[in-house]
């Protein structure tokens, strides 16, 4: 073995990944604060609440999440994707950047209302919610100060470090009203208002610093304006709205036809496969404004920095994935106080869906970065379709065991779906080559 050479080339090697992972290094680690915050607040917060509220008072509590998680999506709209990019092609033109931060502003102060009808309708048709309409109608709070929450000019900025500065401040507000205000069974209701104002207080921080360090101005756009952003983003709205959708619709199922109990097991293993989730949400948003750069120069150039990158996530994912599987009864024991066998062997199969969710990242950035909308759209339509079928059939057949399954068939059908979309559309864009 030629060991001169050999170094030569791993040097090389190392060389290039520095080069292709600095660009994007500084929005990188402020992404990761943000979602290494968001991972340990559960694994914080949450067994405290188990403990003091029980696993059938926490399930209501998950199921109400669930629901607003849906309502998020609703107010987000396409945003996180149209609304980065505008932002990112107007950075430096203050006039054209402050008419786009006011119409997504306004555009999402109109879907918080038509949404606010739609989920008090919701709660009040499905039994299951309605029974507890208290808690569900106080939840709404969450989906409110994701409405104000103003992260995608951050990101459009490539200033991912105030987004990391306000959801900091969230984190330790929301901690501190659970703890000092949550003491009994009777305080259930409060716990996702406390969560949503603390939220909203991140929302009014970050107002504030595109004021000061932006010169953001608040001002009146027309109806044209607002409808015209609302048109352009509805393709990204209706996908991420069907894969919320898709994903909350396993608490959903067990909530409705298993009972809070099984809701609250399952919440449980959901939320600490939720850590390791948060690692994909990073990796989308800090590769997006970097790989819609590239795209502009050749597919090429994309095709090589997704295959430069992804084999070193996807090992961190697994090594993670593994020691997660390993560790899951000791998991589950510290975060509930108490041994649940269902919650562990729910763990121990949920843990795979981040893997496969992060697979899935390259594929729909592609859809976004060459504004393939309307058949992002169709692929993530049919995903949730066939997901939502075969993951209701395991749960009916299954149980909690079978909502574990289902959550990776939702996953498994999304990367399928979008994989073969561009496979089959638009094989100039495919990121497979047979």
């Amino acid at each position: 073995m030629n060991i001169p050479k050999f170094n030569r080339n791993l040097g090389k090697v190392i060389s290039q990944l520095r080069d292709k992972i600095a660009p994007v290094l500084p929005n990188l680690v402020a992404l990761s604060g943000v979602q290494i915050l968001n991972a340990v607040l559960p694994l914080v917060m949450y067994p405290y609440l188990l403990r003091v509220l029980g696993v059938e008072k926490m399930g209501i509590v998950f199921l109400a999440q669930a629901l607003c998680q849906v309502f998020t999506q609703w107010v987000d709209y396409g945003f996180s994707n149209t609304a980065v990019k505008k932002i990112a092609q107007t950075s430096r033109l203050l006039d054209l950047r402050n008419e786009v931060a006011n119409a997504v502003l306004q555009a999402r102060l109109v879907l918080l209302v038509t949404g606010t009808i739609v989920y008090g309708a919701v709660v009040w048709a499905v039994p299951a919610f309605r029974a507890h309409y208290h808690v569900f109608l106080f939840s709404y709070v969450l989906v409110l100060g994701q409405a104000l929450l103003p992260y995608w000019f951050f990101q459009g900025m490539e200033k991912m470090k105030f987004h990391a500065l306000m959801n900091l401040i969230s984190k330790i507000i929301s901690l501190v009203l659970v703890f000092v205000f949550v003491r009994q069974a009777e305080d259930t209701y409060l716990v996702n208002v406390l969560l949503g104002l603390s939220t909203c207080t991140s929302a009014l921080a970050g107002l504030i610093i595109m004021i000061t360090s932006y010169e953001f101005r608040f001002s009146g756009v027309t109806y044209g304006r607002i409808r015209s952003e609302l048109l352009e983003g509805a393709p990204y709205f209706a996908s991420n709205l069907l894969m919320a959708i898709g994903n909350s619709t396993v608490i959903f199922l067990l909530g409705i036809f298993r009972g809070p109990l099984a809701a609250g097991l399952y919440g449980m293993a959901e939320k600490i496969m939720q850590a390791l989730r948060a690692g994909v949400i990073i990796v989308y948003q800090a590769l997006l404004p970097r790989l819609s750069a590239l795209a502009t120069i050749s597919f090429s150039e994309v095709r090589r920095y997704f295959q430069s990158m992804f084999p070193l996530f996807s090992a961190v994912f697994v090594i993670v994935a593994v020691g997660i599987q390993i560790a899951a009864e000791d998991l589950i024991r510290l975060f509930s106080g108490g041994v649940f066998e269902q919650a562990v062997i729910t763990l121990r199969i949920i843990i795979w869906a981040p893997l496969l969710s992060l697979w899935s990242v390259p594929f729909s950035q592609i859809f976004v970065v060459y504004d393939l909308r309307q058949s992002y759209f169709t692929a993530c339509l049919l995903a949730m379709i066939v997901g939502v079928i075969a993951a209701a059939l395991s749960i009916f057949s299954f149980g909690i065991t079978g909502a574990a399954i289902g959550m990776l068939l939702i996953e498994l059908t999304s990367l399928l779906s979008l994989t073969m979309a561009l496979r089959w559309r638009y094989p100039h864009y495919s990121l497979i080559q047979v």
